[in-house]
């Protein structure tokens, strides 16, 4: 504890357990004791029988010394009492300038030093009671002055002492504790000095007994003053500032100190009473608790000091268990360094090196070692070395320790590269190393050559295309840009640039847009991109587009953006001239449009009405002709005959050529809206047209669990009739025609397929098959007129849909459609996955 500490134990460590008021109720109860066995009649007093001569005659010598002895009971009680307390006030000297060397603490030894002095005007009213010292003054007086003396330079030596340290700083004294203790004990020494002369060389003591007074001794009134303001004020005040068990004992002993004058003031009528004694008993009690306390505070600091060396011992093998692991950690940092780790002495004498620099230099360890570091630099820097480490060896001018700079290495196979070397200085007694770290920035020195011509060339093509570059930083507010923004925004070559300024420059119209997207930008951290008008000095608008970017701290906060502007107006010009041509061009394509509207509805009207025209005309040949061959057939040949029945022929394929015309045109104008409808009804109609052809046929139908669509139920019909129409009509003779319809449902929309064993088409003719009028087979073969096929196409692309067939000659035939999903169907039908039953049709089995 250094001096001037404000506590010299803790409270919570050094006095645990310990209860003060406990030890103070045991002290009063101890005071009080002696008062209340007086009360019961036990005599305290140790008076002997007077001395008279006239009986000495006839006494022997014996008798003579056992008659003195007795005589002198008292005052061997007083001297014993006395001398135990002298001997206290000694030992508490000894003990505070013992505790002292440990804990640094100066109030210990000049308290002990007041009460040694306090014991040596003790030990001068036992030496002059006893007359062992020459007095002047009578002994009647001499001894209960001094006694009341003595109990009022111990109050107030004991004040004094403790009040130095209870109300002064600690930096009344501060580093100086060793010459504030001397002084303030040869103060102390100096007074009781004082005293004690003064009492032995007087020969006109103050009478201080009054036997038949209220206060039996007035003057042991006074030293209760200053024991009641050290008990009350001094000692508390001592004790927050500097609590320890010693301080503790010093407050308890006050109350054995007020007993002893208690007694003595108001009990005691002659010297060796049983008040007299008490008092003198009490007054041994009150040196002997301060004894107790520093032997106590002493055992403590003991006991803390070898905790402390305990404490430090572990600590100390902690730290020597750190050193060695920092030490192998180091090693390894070392080893395992990319860097090449090299050391030197004072000479240029390499002393290690790492295996990183074994492997860049392509020396081993024992080649390097022991040689001068030159070995491992080409001219001129081998010379320059030698230079530097003598410039600072001699003066401490620093050229590369503790700086360092890129330097160029030599390998052992003579070849050259640059290295950044940064060497550090480090002292071991009186020696001196250097430790360099040397990096290859072979690499490093590549990419920023490769970085400096990019950046050329950026700057050239940016020059090249007229982009401006800029960069603004927003914790300080500061915007720069190449003079190409100067040039776009009509500002004067190396103005001075900011955010407020660059909004002024743009069109009031777009200032607040533009001012959004960048706010947006850095708080959603996304691009900035954005096409806005400058406007110049001279009024003139130009248009430009912006983007950038911008970098974020660890929290998210922005710091900077930056990015690039380009000269758009040409651009912009050139599509607002587009936006009006396209704009011409649509009202041109709406007047087409309405005019092919109109056009479409004429020729639909046409072509119904000469469908329907030209069947009556075909229906007159068809009866006139069927009515000649009746009336006629006898009387013409062969060949009329033959005449009459290409005539009839032609004109039914013309009506049903007709008929399919229409039904073709109608397809896209005549259908009916889109409602849910169940594809498995819808089969079941078709087949059921079919039926006759099938069973002639003996074709083996199967139809899979079909989906409910939002389709025109009609034209579905049509199409699937047509399609197993046609695997029925091309069958082929490779034994029973069997076909299958399936629906899955695959991207979002529905695949249909009727797939048939028949004859097959070529794949060349997979797209011609759904031309209207493209027939693959003649009249004679087939019967037909190329239409259907068509109509199919015709129904699934107004469905939203695509049709395409998958075949090869003698192969059979699928034809794929697709249908879209449509709106759910809200039953229990409305998915395929919901139908068990499958249909069987026609003579055969299900495959």
């Amino acid at each position: 504890m250094s001096p001037g500490h404000e506590s010299v134990l803790p409270l919570s460590e050094g006095l645990t357990g310990f209860r003060p008021w406990r030890w103070a109720a045991i002290l009063a109860a101890f005071c009080v004791l002696p008062l209340m066995l007086l009360a019961f009649g036990v005599d305290f007093s140790t008076s002997g029988p007077s001395l008279r001569p006239e009986g000495f005659p006839g006494l022997s010598p014996h008798e003579i010394g056992d008659a003195v002895h007795r005589a002198l009971r008292g005052s061997f009680t007083h001297t014993l009492l006395e001398w135990t307390a002298v001997v206290c006030a000694a030992f508490i000297c000894v003990l505070a300038l013992s505790q002292f060397k440990l804990s640094r603490e100066p109030s210990l030894p000049v308290i002990g030093i007041a009460l040694a002095c306090a014991g040596a005007m003790d030990a001068f009213h036992t030496l002059a009671a006893d007359r062992l010292i020459d007095t002047v003054g009578d002994n009647r007086n001499l001894i209960p002055f001094t006694w009341a003396i003595c109990r009022l330079f111990n109050g107030g030596i004991l004040l004094l002492g403790v009040g130095i340290f209870a109300l002064l700083p600690s930096r009344s004294w501060g580093r100086n504790a060793h010459l504030f203790v001397v002084a303030i004990s040869a103060a102390f020494v100096a007074v009781a000095y004082a005293v004690i002369y003064h009492c032995a060389t007087s020969n006109s003591l103050p009478q201080t007994m009054f036997p038949d007074s209220g206060i039996k001794r007035p003057y042991d009134i006074y030293p209760l003053i200053p024991y009641l303001l050290c008990g009350l004020v001094v000692f508390p005040i001592y004790l927050k500032r500097h609590r320890s068990l010693f301080g503790y004992a010093l407050l308890l002993s006050i109350i054995p100190q007020i007993a002893t004058q208690l007694y003595m003031a108001f009990g005691s009528l002659r010297l060796h009473d049983s008040a007299f004694n008490i008092a003198h008993a009490l007054k041994a009690v009150a040196y002997i608790t301060p004894v107790l306390g520093l032997l106590a505070e002493i055992a403590q600091t003991y006991r803390e000091r070898q905790q402390a060396e305990q404490a430090l011992k572990v600590a100390n093998a902690r730290l020597e268990s750190n050193i060695t692991d920092r030490e192998t950690m180091i090693r390894a940092i070392v080893e395992t360094a990319v860097d090449a780790i090299i050391t030197i002495d004072e000479r240029g004498t390499i002393e290690s090196v790492n295996p990183a620099a074994e492997r860049m230099f392509g020396y081993t360890s024992s080649e390097m070692i022991g040689r001068n570091v030159k070995t491992l630099m080409p001219q001129p820097y081998m010379s320059e070395h030698d230079q530097y480490l003598t410039n600072f060896l001699k003066s401490g001018t620093k050229k590369i320790i503790g700086i360092g700079r890129e330097v160029v290495a030599e390998r052992k196979d003579g070849t050259t590269f640059p290295i950044d070397l940064g060497v550090s200085e480090l002292r071991l007694g009186d020696q001196r190393f250097f430790t360099g770290i040397i990096r290859d920035i072979t690499e490093r020195n590549r990419a920023e050559l490769e970085l400096r011509r990019t950046e050329e060339r950026l700057h050239l093509a940016t020059t090249g295309a007229g982009i401006g570059t800029w960069h603004w930083d927003i914790v300080r507010e500061e915007l720069t840009w190449s003079e190409r923004c100067n040039a776009l925004f009509g500002i004067p070559p190396g103005s001075q640039m900011s955010y407020e300024r660059f909004l002024e420059a743009l069109h009031p119209a777009d200032r607040e847009r533009t001012h959004q997207a960048v706010t947006d930008a850095l708080d959603n951290r996304t691009d900035y991109a954005i096409e806005y008008r400058s406007l110049w000095p001279d009024g003139s608008v130009h248009w430009i587009a912006a983007m950038g970017r911008g970098s974020y701290d660890d929290t998210g906060q922005p710091l900077r953006m930056e990015g690039v502007v380009l000269d758009i107006n040409d651009r912009r010009n050139a599509e607002d001239a587009l936006q009006q041509a396209h704009d011409h061009l649509e009202d041109r394509v709406e007047e087409r449009t309405a005019d092919l509207r109109r056009s479409n509805a004429e020729l639909e009207q046409f072509a119904y009405v000469a469908s329907h025209d030209l069947q009556e005309p075909l229906r007159m040949v068809a009866s006139y002709t069927q009515l000649l061959e009746r009336r006629y057939k006898d009387k013409l040949d062969s060949d009329a005959q033959e005449y009459i029945a290409f005539a009839v022929d032609g004109t039914v394929r013309m009506k049903q050529l007709i008929n399919d015309l229409l039904m073709y045109s109608r397809v896209g104008t005549h259908g009916r809206d889109r409602e849910p409808t169940d594809c498995d009804t819808v089969v079941e109609h078709a087949l059921a047209n079919l039926k006759t052809a099938i069973e002639e046929c003996g074709a083996r139908m199967t139809v899979d669990p079909l989906p409910t669509v939002l389709a025109d139920g009609v034209q579905l019909g049509q199409l699937f009739q047509n399609l197993i129409g046609n695997a029925v009509k091309y069958r082929g003779s490779n034994g029973t025609p069997e076909i299958h319809v399936g629906a899955a449902e695959q991207d979002g929309e529905w695949l249909f397929s009727i797939r048939d064993n028949g004859m097959g088409i070529d794949p060349q003719y997979a797209e011609r098959i759904f031309v209207i009028f493209q027939r693959l087979h003649g009249k004679g073969e087939y019967s037909g007129t190329g239409i259907g096929l068509a109509v199919c196409k015709k129904i699934v692309e107004r469905h939203g849909g695509r049709i395409w067939v998958d075949s090869a000659p003698e192969m059979g035939s699928t034809f794929y459609f697709t249908l879209p999903h449509g709106k759910e169907i809200p039953n229990d039908e409305s998915t395929p996955e919901c139908k068990t039953d499958r249909h069987l049709i026609g003579g055969g089995q299900p495959r």
